[in-house]
């Protein structure tokens, strides 16, 4: 939040030793603090904001929906079915979040109609969606995690953890939840 103060303020008080004293600050020096703390705040707050975070040779590109869900492009699958993503963080907030397993244009319960997955050419489709989540902090699945397109099984791997509340899978023949049990 960005505020707007005057160039000079008035402070009236009392010294140490009990004298009245009025006394004439430059606040440009305060606004200046508050304009670069706002700044930083904006700026954590969109970071905040990254729930699906592709990372490493094997990310997924993450884009919007029209409606403002996160949408996972899947890599292309290879000749057994199989899509191989990896994320530095991948948490599903209430709302929930889309994988595209569809080269066209698809309607989905969560997000409407999608465009096609740019990473796929006309006959692809994933049997297999595979995600693998590189961080040390848990997965936190809030919400519903659909799969747009053909109906695929789906493994979230995390090794330091998943946590799931409100968690629900749409279009999944099958899916399957690891973490590190040591």
């Amino acid at each position: 939040m960005v505020m707007a103060v005057a160039e000079t303020t008035t402070a009236e008080g009392k010294s140490a030793s009990g004298e009245a004293r009025r006394v004439k600050r430059s606040s440009g020096m305060r606004a200046a603090a508050v304009l670069a703390t706002s700044a930083v705040a904006g700026a954590l707050s969109t970071a905040v904001q990254a729930q699906i975070v592709g990372a490493g040779p094997s990310a997924p590109v993450v884009i919007q929906t029209p409606n403002g869900l996160p949408q996972v492009n899947i890599n292309k699958p290879g000749g057994s079915g199989v899509s191989v993503n990896t994320y530095n963080q991948f948490d599903v907030q209430k709302a929930g979040a889309i994988l595209n397993n569809s080269a066209t244009m698809v309607q989905t319960q969560l997000g409407g109609w999608i465009n096609g997955n740019p990473n796929f050419g006309p006959n692809d489709v994933a049997r297999i969606i595979v995600n693998q989540v590189n961080s040390p902090n848990p997965s936190q699945i809030r919400g519903a995690l659909e799969i747009a397109g053909a109906r695929a099984e789906l493994v979230l791997a995390n090794p330091s953890g998943i946590y799931l509340d409100g968690a629900g899978f749409i279009n999944t023949s099958r899916a399957t939840l690891t973490a590190d049990c040591r």
